[in-house]
């Protein structure tokens, strides 16, 4: 196939046709540089000769072509003026110049981000991510408003299509906020991988999927379906360009590294790219690539062809994802469209668009019994028939080094595997089955990082700490990770999270990329696909900051002259022979249409509360619901929202941890008993509970004037505390003790928001010993919760957002409930409850603490560490709590005698729990918080001691102690020790007249009564068989068409109508509409027409297609 000539590049953008802002920064750039860049004529395959060295961190060169060993490289007067500024501005900034000659990356930036930014609010999902984005940045809306075509994107090895979906993340939040979409045109798009490509069709179906990047110099070139194609290489038929070109000649893990000249993989496949770049002159390329990547030689070869090119080094944990990935990103931009100032522009606005990760690993993750997460389970734990013949011997040696360098010890306290033996017994929450499937290198592994933490007085169990077991011990070392943040990943990453019990799965591996996993069709990828998709993937966060910051710093001008915002311009930019018809990234063809084929029948739908027949029978109603709940209710992890365990169920009789015979035995706990409490079927329950509730209901009692009232009763505290008396908050920051008129007011502000507040039903969960029911309202930043069981029987609570930045009233909000009722057992209604509010005053009481009783082995020398600070180490079995001040403000007596009981689960074997049955349980334990540092653990008491989801609250907390303080370890000197503490209960509980009530909403469904016509001769109309109307009255009016729709009393945050565009791996509606849609799906039912078999029309001619072998359908097989 022989290479046509490339055409001249065409001339610089002259002073003349500048706009009045680009002369002015040209002038600027002139008066700092009076350079001239060359241009070279280069043949079409011929690459453009490189730096003699490498770029790459490890590698960073001191000298170039131009100066002399042991000088200092010269710099013109622009170039020392941005130095200066930058040097000012930017001594922490994660996003520094990868051709810089003098860039070294700081490691204290990256020190100084240890944790995860707690003080912003925490956004997980992709759609809350590019909202907030577009938030921040008003201008990007502002330039989708001005646009007079769409976008036009090819992508060359970008794998999962990072950029299109970013893209389109954007344009949807666009959309919602300013009603002016950011259209973009997906124009081709270039991938070698056969399962990539298979991806790509089923969720872009881009006009054009070539195979090799390499053949897209030609002016044909082969697609992934084999045939031949003409290549869209005309100018204007591309604005961007974005290519992840093969990385495997400078990845760090390759010890046979190639430089561009030596035309490896990763250097044809960017000579490929570069080829088609000087044919088709987009205006703007951005390039991703691993950090050790030649940029410089890159850079270069860009400025040859007369384009502007910088690189700078990214991290993807600084543009809102837990995931410590650096990689450098290039952006060309054409010398015809732009000005030298642009390309400085760009990297100080994508510098200014970094937000740190504010939500932990574990918001990324799915629950434990999703299908997607089980079918990865069993696919991961299939246990190899080499297991145990894999060699490990130098491997073993390097681990017995670790163990005697840093005495850990001998044992194995984590897994306990046995050499030989196919097996591993982890704690009973983690995944048994997949560690039986792992090597002996993999398990010791485990127990080594487990005993590192120890050391540090952290307990793996219940922090999300990310374990790297890909990794050799002596080259992963967890007391250096940061907390809920994941390793960068890759294709052969095993990242093990610790509180989890299990590894992160391929398809959370891939929203850890920023990527909405339940948009996506996800057919027959196994995880090593997957896992390969998202460690080979650009973060749809850091490749979108890029493309929008690129376009941000474009003049409006320049944007014109491109085409994009002047129709003129873009009439005499456009390429009539290579017409572009779509404006979506995912294709407009795609999206379902639904007809009204049959007639519906309407039906009346019940929204409020009822008392179906399942809770009928004697006793009060909130009695059988309460009884009906414990019976139902989960008593081991194995068990899913609407299974029960096949084994029995065993219970601690010292503190109550239940668990069933397969998976009980670790921790030991004192005494395991059968649990003989009766059981029901969860899903028949969960269909009961779903019509004896209310679908909407509504607070009251909370406004303005009613929170105020409560201020004299604070008024004493605040006068007979001192102003200069403060402490440490729960998060460390500062705040007075004392309640002052601004916090106040805040506080007041926020909390009644709660009051006229509409809250639908989202969702109904099955928890270990209890239900919880949670209701929102439309902005989701209110949370109503039911929890039917556990300690306090029925109990309502109420939750707000707290405000951004850290502060003593963000610490007392964030996962406390500033409201609660507490159901009687004997009512007829679950509605009706004693409510109390929550103040922002923390009382402090004094406590006298005593030790004695028979000593037992510390935590960490149980595990028989080597360590002198470990060995011998023994601690008191009791301890003997007296209250000696503030007893009246505590809900419950701490006062009385604590066992300790150091074979059940709880952090550092810490639990004591309370003799005595005259009294309610209370427990003494160390609250470990899963993405903070053990300084900020601290010891409280409680009601119960059960595991916590991340950045929930303990609503059964009675007091804490000072941070910092653990129990004394026991001294040969003395028989019984003494001390005195001050305990800290956050928040005081006052009662308050509220109400809650259920919102009489008229719904009706239309459905149909007879057989159901099913059609395959157009696979994209969809007959309706069912649809929904809800008149909410003066909250929200919608018509049959939207689900849902109007505006809240309280937000200015509307109800918007749900639409299908993409079908999701989980169904038609993806996870985010099933919360949206939780308040009616316990009301509808399925047409009775759907319990019996239908007839497909044409049903026959397509068996004939199958046994012939011949396409089904065009559409959605077309081999």
């Amino acid at each position: 196939m022989r290479a046509d000539p490339i055409p001249k590049p065409p001339p610089k953008l002259g002073i003349s046709h500048a706009t009045r802002e680009e002369r002015e920064c040209f002038t600027l750039f002139q008066q700092h540089d009076g350079r001239k860049r060359k241009t070279k004529d280069i043949p079409g395959w011929s690459p453009i000769p490189p730096i003699e060295c490498r770029d790459g961190p490890d590698e960073a060169c001191n000298e170039t072509s131009e100066t002399k060993q042991g000088e200092k490289p010269k710099q013109n007067a622009f170039d020392r003026i941005m130095t200066a500024d930058q040097r000012r501005r930017s001594k922490k900034r994660s996003s520094k110049a990868v051709g810089n000659q003098d860039a070294e990356f700081d490691q204290t930036e990256f020190a100084s981000r240890y944790w995860l930014d707690e003080s912003l609010p925490v956004l997980s999902r992709p759609e809350e991510i590019f909202g907030d984005i577009v938030r921040r940045f008003p201008e990007i809306s502002d330039l989708a408003s001005k646009m007079e075509r769409p976008l036009r994107v090819a992508t060359m090895c970008s794998g999962t299509e990072a950029p299109l979906l970013a893209l389109e993340l954007v344009s949807r939040a666009c959309e919602v906020q300013k009603e002016s979409p950011l259209a973009v045109t997906h124009v081709f798009s270039s991938e070698v991988e056969p399962f990539k490509q298979a991806y790509i069709e089923r969720n872009f179906a881009p006009p054009l999927l070539f195979r090799d990047v390499r053949e897209l110099g030609s002016r044909q070139a082969h697609t992934a379906f084999g045939s031949l194609e003409n290549v869209p290489r005309q100018r204007g038929d591309v604005d961007i360009l974005v290519a992840g070109t093969s990385c495997v000649d400078y990845s760090n893990l390759n010890t046979c590294k190639k430089t561009l000249e030596q035309l490896g993989e990763s250097g044809q496949t960017f000579y490929g790219m570069f080829e088609w770049v000087q044919r088709a002159r987009p205006p703007l390329v951005l390039l991703e690539n691993v950090c050790g990547a030649p940029w410089k030689g890159m850079i270069r070869n860009f400025e040859a062809i007369n384009y502007r090119a910088q690189a700078v080094r990214l991290d993807t944990k600084n543009y809102y994802l837990p995931q410590t990935r650096t990689r450098g990103y290039l952006l060309a931009i054409a010398d015809e469209v732009a000005l030298p100032d642009v390309i400085h522009r760009w990297e100080r606005q994508l510098r200014a668009m970094e937000r740190n990760a504010s939500a932990s690993l574990e918001a990324f993750m799915l629950d434990a019994h999703d299908p997607r997460v089980q079918a990865a389970r069993e696919d991961l734990s299939y246990k190899k028939k080499d297991k145990e013949d894999t060699p490990w011997d130098k491997c073993e040696a390097r681990h017995a080094r670790v163990r005697i360098e840093e005495k850990l010890g001998q044992k194995r306290p984590l897994t306990n595997w046995v050499h030989g033996v196919n097996a591993a017994s982890l704690p009973d929450f983690a995944w048994r089955d997949w560690a039986g499937a792992q090597t002996e290198r993999v398990l010791d592994s485990m127990d080594i990082d487990y005993m590192r933490l120890v050391k540090r007085r952290e307990d793996a169990n219940f922090k999300t700490s990310v374990w790297d077991l890909s990794q050799n011990v002596d080259r992963s070392d967890p007391t250096k990770a940061k907390l809920g943040i994941c390793p960068c990943l890759t294709p052969s990453l095993c990242a093990y999270v610790t509180n989890q019990g299990r590894p992160v799965v391929g398809v959370e591996t891939l929203a850890l990329q920023g990527i909405p996993i339940d948009d996506l069709l996800l057919t027959r990828e196994t995880e090593e696909n997957l896992t390969s998709l998202s460690g080979n993937a650009m973060s749809t966060t850091v490749v979108g900051s890029a493309l929008l910051a690129a376009l941000l710093s474009l003049p409006m001008g320049v944007l014109g002259r491109i085409g994009i915002v002047d129709s003129k311009a873009c009439a005499r930019h456009l390429d009539t022979n290579y017409p572009v018809q779509h404006h979506s990234t995912r294709g407009s063809d795609r999206h379902a249409n639904v007809v009204r084929s049959q007639v519906l029948v309407r039906e009346p739908l019940e929204l409020g509360a009822t008392i179906p027949k399942y809770f009928q029978g004697a006793g009060s109603f909130a009695e059988r619901v309460l009884h009906a709940a414990s019976q139902s209710a989960k008593r081991c992890v194995c068990e899913a929202q609407r299974t029960n365990s096949s084994s029995r169920v065993l219970y601690c009789t010292a503190c109550g941890h239940s668990a069933c015979e397969a998976c009980a035995g670790k921790p030991e706990h004192t005494q395991y008993k059968v649990d003989c409490r009766g059981r029901v079927s969860p899903e028949e329950f969960e269909v009961a509970l779903g019509l004896a509730l209310p679908t909407i209901v509504t607070l009251s009692g909370l406004s303005t004037a009613s929170l105020c009232k409560l201020r004299p009763e604070t008024a004493g505290l605040s006068r007979n505390l001192p102003a200069s008396k403060k402490r440490k908050s729960e998060m460390g920051a500062i705040a007075q003790t004392a309640l002052d008129d601004e916090v106040w007011r805040r506080w007041v502000e926020i909390v009644s928001h709660l009051d006229r507040a509409s809250f639908r039903l989202v969702e109904m969960r099955r928890c270990v010993e209890c239900w919880k029911v949670r209701y929102t309202d439309a902005s989701s930043a209110l949370v109503l919760e039911l929890t039917l069981g556990g300690v306090y029987g029925i109990v309502w609570h109420a939750f707000v957002e707290p405000p951004r930045g850290r502060g003593p009233l963000r610490d007392r909000l964030e996962g406390f409930a500033v409201l609660r009722g507490f159901v009687e057992s004997t009512g007829d209604s679950l509605l009706d409850a004693n409510w109390s509010l929550r103040l922002p005053i923390d009382d402090d009481i004094d406590l006298e603490l005593s030790y004695d009783g028979p000593v037992v082995e510390s935590f960490a020398s149980s595990f028989g560490m080597e360590d002198e600070n470990m060995i011998g180490k023994q601690r008191y079995s009791h301890i003997n709590v007296k209250v000696l001040k503030g007893a009246s403000y505590l809900d419950e007596d701490v006062s009385g005698r604590y066992v300790l009981l150091h074979k059940c689960a709880a952090p550092l074997g810490s639990l004591h729990k309370r003799l005595g049955n005259d009294r309610p349980e209370l427990y003494l334990f160390l609250e470990s918080k899963p993405v903070g540092p053990a300084a900020l653990d601290t010891y409280v008491f409680a009601r119960d001691w059960r595991r916590l989801a991340l950045r929930e609250a303990r609503s059964s907390l009675v007091c804490s102690l000072q941070r910092g303080w653990h129990p004394l370890e026991c001294t040969k000197d003395k028989a019984n020790v003494t001390e005195i503490k001050t305990s800290t209960i956050l928040g005081r509980w006052v009662p308050i007249s509220a109400d809650i009530s259920q919102v009489n909403a008229a719904a009706y469904t239309e459905q149909v009564q007879t057989a159901i016509s099913v059609n395959v001769s157009s696979p994209w109309n969809a007959s309706s068989i069912l649809e929904i109307a809800v008149d909410l009255g003066d909250l929200c009016a919608t018509s049959v068409s939207p689900v849902w729709g109007g505006a809240s009393t309280v937000h200015p945050e509307q109800w918007k109508s749900l639409t299908l565009r993409v079908v999701g791996a989980c169904g038609a509606v993806a996870s985010a509409s099933k919360m949206a849609l939780g308040f009616l799906v316990p009301r509808l039912k399925l047409p009775v027409a759907l319990s019996v078999w239908q007839t497909v029309q044409g049903g026959s001619r397509l068996a004939a297609k199958v046994r012939a072998g011949l396409p089904c359908c065009t559409t959605c097989a077309p081999l």
